[in-house]
């Protein structure tokens, strides 16, 4: 187990340096360890990845929003959406904050497909909705509209230390940002801030983190 872990420390110290995040060392080793068991369901992740993708798709106008919504309300998946997901595709005049949110709801989407082993890639935190990423969600999932039903009950995890790498990548990555706001140090790093944080969101629910399940409850503390 211990050589496990030293080669899953190498492998995520690598990955942070190569992004220009070199001073960060982990050095208590259980830290890189994790539950499989606590994981959410896969079948609960394809639906999560539908209701967010269904989100991205209303933030394009008020006829996008309700075809998500009945969308959502056809497959059986509206009751699932959070309250405040509920209202901004019911929202006629959303805010600007809103929308902006909600759109990069498809990062979080993306990260979630990936983990159910629905794409073989995953790009580099570098860059807002890489095209590579974006072309393989929309050849993997379901248009709007159209059924679900397969998507989500055919729904499997690829190997779970990839995802809790990916995961623990993105949470040392918001840490690093969190620590630049107090000392005002400059970032030197190529990561994009958006896309890393939304991963690390989607992937700390993914893994249940302090044991919290619902998706508007997600922990981000590092």
């Amino acid at each position: 187990m211990n050589q496990q872990l030293h080669e899953r420390k190498q492998r995520v110290e690598q990955r942070l340096k190569k992004y220009g995040i070199s001073n960060t060392t982990i050095q208590y080793l259980p830290y890189l360890d994790f539950d499989p068991t606590a994981f959410q369901q896969p079948t609960t992740v394809a639906k999560r990845v539908i209701i967010l993708f269904a989100l991205s798709h209303g933030v394009d106008g008020l006829f996008a929003r309700r075809k998500a919504k009945r969308w959502l309300i056809k497959e059986q998946l509206w009751d699932i959406a959070t309250p405040d997901e509920q209202a901004f595709l019911s929202a006629i005049f959303p805010s600007q904050d809103d929308k902006m949110s909600y759109s990069w709801n498809i990062e979080a989407a993306m990260v979630l497909n990936w983990a159910l082993n629905k794409t073989n890639h995953l790009s580099e935190i570098v860059e807002e909705i890489a095209q590579s990423n974006f072309q393989d969600f929309w050849d993997s999932v379901p248009a709007v509209g159209k059924s679900t039903q397969a998507y989500i009950e055919n729904a499997c995890y690829r190997p779970l230390e990839e995802i809790f790498e990916e995961n623990i990548v993105n949470e040392l990555a918001t840490s690093y940002f969190r620590d630049l706001l107090f000392s005002n140090a400059p970032d030197t790093t190529t990561i994009n801030r958006g896309v890393s944080f939304e991963r690390h969101k989607a992937l700390n629910w993914v893994r249940q983190f302090s044991g919290i399940a619902e998706w508007n409850e997600t922990d981000t503390s590092t």
